[in-house]
């Protein structure tokens, strides 16, 4: 597989800028998400990459090689891009192995490579099945096979499980991801979904009405976004109204740590905390603060808490991720684990 690097990539359409001066390198073998909201450039992004969209200006190499550049757009056919689509788009009147098939030479070879890509894939033995025959969750195994059989040397996947249900989603999503790191793929996938961009992604690249503005591992995006937008985007987020001074922000809350390589001068700031860092307890300890159970979301594995703080005059709601038995109406106390993040006011 390939590295893929973007460099200064624009794109508008009319009036109106589908990407801004983009850069963004892919490492060869790597998985990463390019996260975003609808219309903020992804898919455009990713259809410059396979050769479906021709760039205004900048540059797109792979493995090295230009194949977008001035005076140059290399035809898609050659680039060695597959890319895997929304919904599968299988031809309905062929069977697995005629779609898996489909665009490889023809030759006595062909019938092992197929039978390799339904192994890879988990669908050995299902070649003679039509597509309407299939699960969601397998017609999207069916179309990875169909990209992959020719080996190329990136796949692109553009919101590969968008059609899926929830459960399948998940499940369809993991199975991607284990073909995908078996055979050691370059791969790149848009994806508006924050769970599945952090939880597959070796690295996840954040784009917001056009531009990158965050590119980092998984771990980083979450934990230490590069502002504020960036935060609530990615997950479920408590901002709480503070004051900071040196390395400590003063919050209904209490006194928080803070941490971070750019901070804001002190003074009026916007704290921002996870809700897992809330914990919640039935007793009134020192340090902590009362709250009202206004409602839960059970989850089985967890439940998702929406409070209110009371401190002074000045109610604040505030999410929590807790395991705790909780009803609504409860009284509790919570206290805030680990330190904030502090965005200017």
């Amino acid at each position: 597989m390939s590295e893929v690097k973007l460099s200064g990539v624009s794109k508008a359409f009319g009036s109106t800028t589908a990407l801004a001066d983009v850069d963004l390198t892919v490492s060869s073998g790597e998985l990463t998400a390019v996260l975003g909201p609808s219309g903020c450039g992804k898919t455009t992004l990713l259809r410059i990459v396979a050769g479906f969209v021709r760039a205004d200006r900048g540059r797109v190499e792979i493995d090295g090689r230009a194949v977008v550049d001035e005076n140059v757009h290399v035809a898609p056919e050659r680039r060695g891009v597959a890319i895997v689509p929304q919904e599968g788009a299988l031809f309905p009147h062929l069977d697995v192995a005629g779609n898996i098939s489909y665009g490889l030479p023809r030759g006595g070879s062909t019938r092992t490579k197929v039978d390799e890509m339904l192994e890879l894939v988990g669908l050995g033995g299902l070649g003679k099945r039509r597509p309407d025959q299939l699960s969601g969750g397998q017609q999207q195994r069916v179309a990875l096979a169909r990209a992959l059989a020719p080996s190329p040397r990136v796949v692109v996947l553009d919101e590969p499980f968008s059609a899926l249900d929830a459960g399948l989603r998940a499940q369809v999503r993991d199975e991607v991801s284990q073909v995908l790191r078996g055979i050691d793929a370059t791969a790149i996938i848009v994806t508006h979904d924050q769970e599945e961009a952090l939880s597959m992604a070796d690295s996840v690249a954040v784009m917001e009405q056009g531009r990158l503005v965050m590119h980092g591992s998984p771990s980083e995006v979450y934990y230490r976004p590069v502002d504020l937008e960036v935060a609530r985007f990615v997950g479920d987020l408590v901002e709480l109204p503070g004051t900071k001074s040196g390395l400590e922000v003063d919050t209904i809350l209490g006194r928080l740590p803070i941490h971070g390589s750019s901070l804001p001068a002190d003074g009026p700031v916007v704290a921002v905390i996870r809700p897992e860092q809330i914990r919640v307890d039935g007793r009134v300890e020192r340090g902590a603060k009362g709250a009202h159970v206004d409602d839960v979301s059970f989850f089985g594995h967890d439940a998702l808490a929406r409070l209110t703080v009371h401190s002074g005059d000045v109610p604040l709601r505030v999410l929590a991720r807790t395991v705790a038995p909780l009803q609504r109406g409860d009284d509790v106390a919570i206290r805030v684990i680990g330190p904030a993040l502090v965005y200017p006011a």
